[in-house]
């Protein structure tokens, strides 16, 4: 217990492999990292849709057992049973970075930049996974699981979280290629004010829309009563949701009822995920809290509603942006990267690139102007008119610190 508190800080996701990744020892500094033991989620998405979804557990800073829980590119299922050759190359050299992984350090996930050195000339990896899953995207995923803290501990859980300013937050939680929880919470004094849910769905089912069926009603009311446990409690009670059912009593089965459908740890992690983006609006100002970044390339992605909205790609050079763009900007069926006539689409499109015009050759804390984006782009842009309906600058300000989260691409 005493070497879990002397590392907690450890465990902060948004900056402890970000600090990690600031030297080219990157891997020898992720030495010194410590997280508790058990079981980690996290995924990887990219062009709108769920790319990487991986598992794997942690005993004693070990890595056992990592599997790929959805592993997807282009339509093309690399989990499937299958006859294509290419395919299935692409699958085994996928499963080879898994068998390197297993019993390493998690300090070997940065041997994911050089996969080729990691497997070895019997796979021709770069040119083999070039238009596919690459090992970047395996190690985002896996720093995704890391920021997001344990999934299912085993053990006692280090209970140390990032500084939560006031304001509102968002966060998801995603698996098997969907977006499961969407949840939304204000924050007040370090004390959580309000919160529900913006979705929460597993295998075709909405459990937030109304229904007859009993089962989908217990579940949504547990799910409920989590929430209301939550609010009027310090931001630190997100850590009870492990042990839902002391959390709500007998007179709900949640282990049992929410068995096969939404858990509490899954709660918890998009909890985990809204802290570590940092406020989503402000409620009065805030302070540009971010740890040094790495030069490099960095990719990240906001999402809300059930679905992938804002993917960014961005670089960062001594300590400034250097460029950046969206690879995904997508809002209730429209592409706002798409050819359009619709001048109300182009200028809300016009809108999102000046923001990272207005970026470009700023100190990465400029990321926190993009909460007041009618000052950031000027009088020109009726950003607060013309998006409040459709994609706002606080969206990107989300994508990007997810990418910061994440560390180089």
């Amino acid at each position: 217990m005493h070497r879990k508190l002397l590392l907690a800080v450890a465990i902060v996701g948004a900056v402890a492999l970000a600090l990690a990744a600031c030297a080219t020892d990157r891997g020898d500094a992720a030495e010194m990292q410590s997280y508790d033991d058990g079981t980690y989620r996290g995924v990887f998405y990219d062009g709108g849709g769920m790319q990487v979804n991986i598992q794997f557990t942690l005993a004693d800073d070990v890595i056992g057992s990592p599997r790929f829980r959805y592993l997807f590119h282009r339509d093309i299922n690399y989990r499937a049973e299958t006859d294509d050759a290419w395919i299935a190359g692409i699958k085994n050299q996928h499963d080879a970075i898994l068998e390197y992984l297993d019993g390493r350090h998690v300090s070997a996930m940065y041997d994911l930049y050089d996969t080729g050195a990691m497997l070895g000339t019997e796979y021709d990896v770069d040119g083999a996974t070039a238009a596919s899953i690459r090992g970047n995207k395996i190690f985002s995923a896996m720093q995704d699981a890391l920021n997001r803290g344990v999934y299912s501990p085993a053990g006692e859980v280090t209970r140390v979280l990032p500084t939560v300013q006031d304001g509102r937050y968002r966060g998801t939680f995603g698996d098997g290629g969907n977006m499961q929880v969407n949840v939304q919470f204000d924050v007040r004094d370090g004390v959580i004010t309000g919160a529900s849910y913006r979705y929460l769905w597993y295998s075709d089912t909405d459990y937030r829309a109304a229904t007859d069926d009993p089962w989908v009603a217990g579940i949504k009311a547990q799910h409920d009563a989590l929430l209301d446990y939550l609010v009027g409690n310090p931001v630190g009670a997100i850590f009870d949701l492990y042990t839902p059912g002391e959390v709500l009593g007998t007179e709900f089965d949640v282990d049992g009822a929410t068995g096969a459908t939404v858990r509490g740890n899954k709660i918890h992690s998009a909890f985990r995920d809204a802290i570590n983006r940092g406020i989503y609006s402000s409620a009065n100002g805030f302070e540009r809290l971010l740890p040094v970044h790495a030069d490099g390339r960095f990719r990240g992605e906001f999402g809300d509603g059930g679905y992938q909205q804002v993917g960014v790609q961005f670089t960062i050079k001594d300590g400034v942006f250097d460029g950046g763009n969206y690879r995904h900007l997508f809002y209730r069926g429209a592409d706002y990267r798409g050819d359009t006539d619709d001048e109300w689409i182009e200028g809300i499109r016009n809108q999102y690139y000046a923001l990272f015009d207005y970026l470009e050759g700023r100190p990465v804390s400029a990321l926190y102007d993009l909460h007041n984006p009618g000052e950031a782009l000027g009088t020109e842009y009726d950003v607060d008119g013309a998006t409040s309906a459709t994609l706002r600058a606080n969206k990107a300000f989300s994508a990007i610190m997810d990418g910061l989260n994440r560390g180089t691409y």
